[in-house]
């Protein structure tokens, strides 16, 4: 559609006036003419969004110079994206050519940013880096690429890799690498570093042609982000986790190797002659290198290499370690198949006395476990510290004990370590200290995945001296219990510890009062009963000679017993009955009717510590 055309459609809802305002010579009169544009959109949904694009592309057009002016116009079309159904790739690919040459413009970066990214929410993110890459790479100004790289490093924050095309992507920064101008390489190094926290290492691959100083920032840049999670998205429709596999999928797309894996090679790889043999291993170590993601086909492959672990030549097992460590790095989880066919047979390697070739076969374990995850090596590995072999079973263990301590790290669950119980016992009655020590040390792994009352179990077939030597072993690995809940009981505040000799004194069991004629017509006492009472007089102690109020109670509340605490009064005097639900030594005087209060019942413990508190005698409330 013509320019010209578009106007003449374009005037079926635009009055002609207003277009001419477009292209008026007074930057006020243009800006007007916007501002009413920009309202006349907001409020008609209907319009046709790729007239007005082209109108405007003509009318201020793309090269308008008054900045408030083209600030307005991006506002316009930033608007259309959003409110107009009719806007579509056509209006977004007549527009983001002009937008991409402002983007070094201090003044309109930000509304060109803007309306770019309301395009990548209106159409994709995708689409606006494929309408961008050729306008980026004939810019003219380096701080208009240097700044397009920052709007690109905070939309890949913001919308995540999900749908992109990342071999464009990294084809465009490798571009950027070679400006000669630091912020532009800067910047891409930056946007790299973003792609390394959805995709992993293995993009460097993409980049190792680069030269030394900038490889140099680029694994610096890389070691700084290593441990960072990929950006929360929170733009655009597609779930991160599904864009990073799709863009890991591109990228390295898996690959069928097994045909490459020739029957004259394998042959090659079982030759008499240790130097033919060498050559047929270092042609699968290239076929496995070339294919950083393979299929988890590998033919006839792994009995060869089973043949090689075990090798005469030394270097020869070496190599046959590292093929597969590298083919359990590029299968991932389905190389757990071939993991149970190797591990028995690289872990054997670790009965050898040279440092290197153990060094290899840990290696290849903690591939194997990383990438396919330890319960495919549970049964191998138990087999295999059954051997009578020092080295074996202290290597063995120590890795095990490291790798399921790094997977507690990691957050990550331990498959059943109940196969490894029996030869692990059999490790804690080796001849060797360091054997036993890297026993000892794995023993509490294995105790908290199995349980302790499994593996005692396993000591039963064991004789009493070997029975003997093993149990405080298990004693001092077994797990602290964990805490119990806080019961009802013990939630409630105790007792503090100077009134728990008088709570023991009162605490006695006693049966409940039945009602009789007299409880019957009692009232039941209620929180200011004691108050009430009566005051009952002492031995030489006028009643009117009671303070109205008592005192403080004591620290001790056994002071206040008649017979420890008060001068004057003599043992003879005590009561000769004792009060009933009291201990007998608290008075034996015989009650009267005159004297007793009206209670339900003998005092309970409580009402008995105010009152001595109070300064009564409990024998004396029965004295005549």
């Amino acid at each position: 559609m013509a320019s010209e055309t578009a106007e003449e459609q374009a005037a079926e809802f635009l009055s002609p006036e207003l277009i001419a305002e477009f292209g008026d010579s007074s930057w006020k009169v243009r800006l007007e003419a916007m501002e009413k544009l920009h309202e006349l959109v907001d409020s008609n949904p209907g319009f046709e969004a790729e007239l007005i694009t082209r109108v405007l592309s003509k009318k201020p057009g793309w090269k308008e110079s008054n900045f408030q002016v083209t600030t307005k116009l991006y506002g316009i079309l930033q608007l259309q994206s959003q409110k107009l159904p009719s806007f579509s790739k056509a209006c977004a690919a007549l527009t983001i050519p002009a937008m991409i040459d402002k983007m070094g413009d201090i003044k309109l970066k930000k509304a060109a940013g803007d309306c770019l990214t309301a395009y990548a929410e209106a159409l994709s993110l995708q689409f606006v880096l494929s309408q961008s890459y050729d306008p980026l790479k004939k810019l003219k100004a380096p701080k208009a690429l240097a700044d397009s790289l920052a709007w690109i490093n905070q939309q890949l924050e913001d919308f995540g890799i999900a749908g992109l095309a990342i071999r464009e992507l990294i084809d465009f920064l490798k571009f950027a690498l070679g400006s000669a101008n630091a912020a532009v390489r800067t910047n891409a190094v930056s946007v790299l570093g973003i792609l390394r926290r959805f995709i992993g290492p293995g993009i460097r691959s993409f980049v190792e042609d680069c030269n030394s100083a900038l490889l140099a920032a680029i694994d610096a840049e890389f070691a700084k982000v290593a441990d960072m999670e990929p950006p929360q998205v929170s733009k655009g429709a597609v779930e991160e986790s599904a864009g990073s596999t799709a863009a890991v999928e591109e990228l390295f797309p898996k690959v069928d190797i097994s045909n490459q894996f020739t029957t004259p090679l394998l042959e090659e790889c079982g030759d008499a002659n240790w130097k033919v043999r060498k050559e047929g291993l270092e042609k699968v170590a290239a076929i496995v290198d070339a294919n950083k993601r393979i299929k988890p086909n590998l033919g006839g492959l792994p009995g060869a290499l089973k043949l090689r672990l075990a090798d005469s030549n030394k270097n020869l097992q070496i190599l046959t370690m590292e093929i597969c460590a590298n083919l359990a790095v590029a299968m991932g989880k389905p190389f757990d198949k071939y993991a149970r066919i190797l591990c028995s047979n690289v872990a054997s390697c670790l009965t050898d006395q040279k440092d290197n070739v153990r060094s290899a076969s840990i290696a290849a374990l903690e591939a194997f476990a990383t990438q396919s995850g330890l319960d495919s090596l549970v049964s191998s590995l138990a087999v295999s510290l059954v051997t009578n072999s020092p080295t074996l079973r202290k290597d063995l263990l120590v890795w095990l004990t490291s790798f399921c301590n790094g997977a507690k790290e990691r957050d990550v669950t331990l498959p059943d370590l109940s196969p490894l119980a029996p030869p692990v016992l059999q490790c804690l009655q080796d001849r060797s200290v360091e054997v036993r020590k890297a026993g000892q040390n794995f023993l509490p792994i294995l105790m908290v995945n199995v349980g302790y009352d499994a593996i005692v179990s396993k000591c039963s077939d064991l004789k009493g001296a070997a029975k003997s030597a093993i149990m405080p072993m298990l004693e001092a690995a077994k797990p602290a219990p964990p805490p119990r809940p806080p019961s009802a009981a013990g939630a409630a505040k105790a007792i503090p510890p100077e009134r728990g000799a008088l709570s023991s004194l009162l605490r006695l069991a006693r049966p409940e009062a039945k009602p009789d004629a007299r409880n019957a017509m009692a009232r039941p006492l209620g929180r200011g009963t004691l108050s009430n009472l009566p005051r009952l007089a002492r031995p030489g102690v006028k009643p009117d000679a009671y303070p109205t109020k008592a005192p403080p109670p004591e620290r001790n509340a056994l002071s206040n017993l008649p017979h420890l605490a008060h001068p004057g009064v003599k043992l003879g005097a005590r009561p000769a009955t004792a009060l009933p639900g009291a201990p007998s030594k608290i008075g034996t005087a015989k009650p009267t009717a005159r004297n007793l209060p009206t209670m339900p019942g003998p005092p309970r413990g409580h009402e008995l510590s105010v009152m001595f508190s109070r300064g009564l005698e409990v024998g004396t409330r029965y004295s005549s």
